[in-house]
């Protein structure tokens, strides 16, 4: 693919020009790119599809391009918008830090914005609490939740493997492996897909996007966040056990999350969520196996 056509100009939603960068070609990301403006800052996301609308949120390692293949799967029947948090895939720096209290200020902007309704949330990992703030914040403008290897609860002091995975990102060490060495978008470009290898171009992707140092340090500042924000951890998991709207947990059966008992967690706050696990799938099953996701979704949706 040419460098003209990797460059082409995009139409923001808000009516300037803007530009994809090198490394962001139209084979990785096949939607068209829009964005928006909240707090000043401008806010990149996808909008892609037509019918009830699906919001989707990314965690700390990826952006919206983690939801591409499972947009293409949905667009034909639903409404599917995925933003990137600030200082994530083309989103612009944060004022402030990354933390959950920031991404749920705007989460609720941007959804204010498109004034989206009847929503169905799918959230998964870092992005979880957040998202969830969001929704116990405006139940209203939401009909529906899809979770996948998300929290809604601290993981400071959680035992096993996972909590100690948890406490090595947000250490000194975990900082120089993961953030100033690269290590863990490597580690997720390489070996997230289970059932596939990524392509060349989706990996450049997702490596173009942490090029900068800057950039990587907002993943390690969710990461430090789930020791920052215990008491906005413990608030959200007292909330939670009051939804009523229907929940469906999707979970990879090699998910370090579904082992750590995550799933068991979230049926015992919400005992009406459907438990659906996607085979030779882990962490992300919307990587790894988008197919199988988005027809459990559409199945259930229907």
């Amino acid at each position: 693919m040419s460098a003209v056509h990797e460059s082409r100009q995009l139409t923001t939603v808000e009516g300037s020009p803007a530009t994809r960068p090198p490394w962001l070609t139209e084979t990785a990301l096949p939607c068209a790119s829009r964005f928006l403006e909240i707090d000043g800052k401008r806010i990149h996301y996808i909008d892609e599809g037509r019918g009830p609308v699906v919001l989707m949120t990314h965690g700390g390692v990826g952006w919206s391009l983690m939801y591409a293949e499972l947009i293409r799967e949905l667009g034909g029947s639903f409404r599917c918008i995925a933003l990137d948090f600030p200082g994530f895939g083309l989103s612009a720096e944060p004022a402030s830090r990354p933390g959950f209290r920031q991404q749920q200020h705007v989460l609720r902007l941007f959804i204010e914005k498109l004034d989206l309704r009847d929503i169905t949330l799918v959230t998964s990992d870092t992005s979880g609490p957040a998202a969830l703030a969001t929704l116990l914040e405006s139940p209203q403008r939401f009909r529906r939740l899809v979770v996948g290897s998300a929290f809604a609860w601290p993981l400071h002091d959680y035992p096993g493997r996972l909590g100690r995975m948890v406490r090595l990102l947000a250490s000194p060490l975990g900082f120089l492996l993961f953030i100033r060495l690269n290590l863990l978008m490597r580690i997720f470009t390489f070996f997230s897909n289970r059932r596939r290898s990524m392509l060349a171009a989706v990996r450049r992707a997702y490596m173009g996007s942490v090029a900068d140092m800057e950039r990587r340090r907002h993943m390690s500042d969710m990461f430090r966040a789930i020791f920052a924000e215990q008491e906005f951890l413990r608030e959200l998991e007292q909330g939670i056990s009051a939804l009523e709207l229907p929940v469906l947990l999707a979970y990879g059966r090699d998910d370090p999350a579904l082992h750590a008992g995550f799933a068991q967690r979230w049926q015992s706050l919400l005992p009406q969520a459907r438990l659906e696990l996607l085979e030779r799938a882990g962490h992300f099953p919307m990587v790894d196996a988008p197919e199988e996701l988005a027809r459990i979704v559409r199945t259930w949706l229907a």
